[in-house]
């Protein structure tokens, strides 16, 4: 079966192509997505405007939802902002912030509450970041987020703009997939990389491009849709693997 807990974001994606099914599969599909929708739960903290945990039958899966604008650069990416900023040969590390909760409220929309959140993100007096992000759950099990964010850095380019979620769940060390693959892809490479279904174990094989769907787990996990990136990094010392779900990839520069 597949996983549970479902992240939607409003990207558009095409729809795969299925065999055809009786009508006894239906129902049998339905029954068991009422079950799943029943037993997903997502906690939203306000007190840090994210999405706290995701638990499917009382299971812990993932943690912390939060948004990203950075990653370490390549060698060549560092050679290009050194071009840029000569002054500031080193670049803020802009993956550690503060966050501040500036509003936070619940709107009713068609019958479904939507939260709404408003953050400041600083890393430090010069680079930062503002963020609306609006949480759905229609009470299919999903959770759809759409957000907006807003950019105050001292560098020319970001590499990457989307969210991470902490994988706490057992099982998290192996990536399906339906996109290019199996090779990492970027917008300006993706010649090497080839259109279809895959799984990817251990995580680190790089950002995945034109994604369909993603998920980590098994009988219980996480489906991801709507997203056209992801990354599936490893647990990095104490910490946790992670799935960075980027709606924006910067284009690969240079060979290494």
């Amino acid at each position: 079966g597949g996983p549970p807990g479902r992240l939607d974001s409003p990207s558009t994606t095409s729809p795969e192509k299925a065999d055809p099914v009786s009508n006894a599969e239906l129902q049998k599909t339905r029954e068991r997505e009422t079950r799943l929708a029943k037993a997903t739960k997502y906690h939203l903290d306000p007190g840090s405007g994210r999405v706290a945990t995701v638990t499917a039958y009382d299971i812990p899966l993932a943690s912390g939802l939060r948004p990203v604008i950075w990653r370490p650069l390549t060698l060549s990416e560092a050679a290009l902002h050194w071009r840029h900023h000569q002054q500031a040969p080193t670049p803020a590390d802009l993956a550690l912030f503060d966050t501040t909760v500036k509003r936070w409220h619940t709107e009713t929309r068609d019958g479904v509450d939507t939260i709404v959140a408003e953050t400041e993100h600083r890393s430090d007096d010069r680079n930062g970041f503002s963020m609306r992000a609006e949480y759905r759950m229609p009470g299919d099990g999903m959770l759809h987020v759409a957000y907006e964010i807003r950019p105050r850095v001292e560098v020319a380019w970001l590499p990457e703009v989307g969210m991470e979620i902490d994988l706490v769940g057992r099982g998290m060390n192996t990536l399906d997939w339906v996109g290019l693959g199996p090779l990492a892809a970027w917008p300006n490479k993706k010649a090497a990389a080839a259109f279809g279904r895959w799984s990817e174990y251990p995580p680190g094989g790089g950002t995945k491009a034109g994604v369909q769907w993603a998920a980590v787990g098994g009988g219980v996990g996480l489906q991801v849709v709507g997203a056209p990136y992801v990354r599936h990094e490893p647990a990095a010392g104490d910490g946790l693997p992670r799935l960075r779900i980027l709606s924006a990839v910067a284009g690969r520069n240079g060979k290494f």
